[in-house]
């Protein structure tokens, strides 16, 4: 859900694509792996190490999504399109996205 909320995100920005880059650690046979995601030149981390790399990419996404929605909105277009700050017109209708279980924020689309 998060990728996809990153990906869609960079869509709408007119950003690059988000990219994955991920360590991996531990044991052949228990893994641990740790991603970062590159969002508009700028790097989020996963928190802790997951046992798949899904779920660190996952959790990474995560992170991004939280810190740009948190962000001062004046500061990045990013922030002001994850936030619904910029003023809409008629044509443009209003997306609500859920970050984690109890924060919202709303995307613009074109229509």
């Amino acid at each position: 859900m998060y990728k996809n909320q990153l990906q869609e995100l960079a869509q709408r920005s007119c950003f690059n694509l988000p990219s994955y880059s991920c360590t991996r650690d531990g044991p052949d046979h228990a893994p641990q792996f740790k991603a970062t995601v590159n969002f508009n030149g700028e790097t989020f981390e996963s928190p802790t190490f997951s046992s798949t790399l899904r779920q660190a990419e996952y959790a990474a996404a995560e992170v991004a999504l939280h810190t740009l929605a948190n962000r001062d909105p004046s500061r990045t277009l990013a922030a002001r399109v994850l936030i619904g700050t910029v003023n809409g017109t008629k044509s443009q209708q209003r997306t609500q996205i859920k970050l984690g279980s109890s924060s919202w924020a709303i995307l613009k689309k074109e229509t």
